[in-house]
């Protein structure tokens, strides 16, 4: 039989850094996101959302490499883990 695998406080912080950093792939300093595609940003504006995206990216794979979800996903149950971390994080 398994052991239950336990939503810790760590878990929870990982989960809110992986969702603000999404989060702030969708901000642009109080405007809307542009209209003109990325291959027309500024130099300043690409090297903003690379430094988003490397942060976004970073918290994503710091969570997949916690031995909670690594385990998780040995036990092909790494979906509702995440979901249930998800649903955790986003409790006030």
């Amino acid at each position: 039989m398994r052991d239950t695998l336990e939503i810790t406080d760590e878990l929870v912080r990982m989960q809110q850094a992986v969702d603000t950093a999404f989060a702030a792939l969708g901000e642009w300093d109080g405007e809307e996101r542009p209209d003109a595609p990325p291959s027309q940003w500024s130099a300043e504006r690409r090297a903003e959302w690379e430094a988003r995206w490397a942060t976004y990216r970073r918290a994503v794979r710091d969570l997949g490499a916690h031995p909670v979800m690594r385990r998780a996903a040995a036990e092909r149950i790494y979906g509702r883990m995440q979901s249930a971390l998800r649903q955790a994080a986003r409790r006030p």
